[in-house]
C-alpha cells in the first residue's frame, strides 16, 4: 500500500470535518509546492530594484533632523543682532 493509499484509507474513518480539514492541508501542500522557486539571483534583483525605488526616500529620522536643522538656523537669524 503506498502513502496515498494509506492517507485515503485513514482518513475514511474521520469525521467528515477532519476529512474537509485534510483536504484543506493537502491543497494547501500542493499550492506551496506550486509556488515559484526563488533562486539567489532572483532575490538579488528585487531587492537590487527596490533599493533603486527608495534612494531617494528619506526615514522619518532624517525628516526630523532636517527640520530640527531648519528651526536651529531659524532661532539663530531671530536672536542675531
Amino acid at each position: 500500500m503506498n502513502v496515498a493509499e494509506q492517507i485515503a484509507r485513514l482518513s475514511q474513518d474521520l469525521p467528515p470535518e477532519k476529512q474537509t480539514e485534510v483536504l484543506d492541508f493537502v491543497e494547501f501542500l500542493v499550492a506551496r509546492q506550486a509556488r515559484t522557486t526563488w533562486t539567489i539571483e532572483k532575490r538579488r534583483a528585487i531587492v537590487a530594484k527596490t533599493m533603486g525605488c527608495l534612494v531617494e526616500t528619506h526615514t522619518s529620522s532624517d525628516t526630523f533632523a532636517g527640520r530640527k536643522q531648519e528651526e536651529k538656523a531659524k532661532e539663530e537669524r531671530r536672536w542675531k543682532p
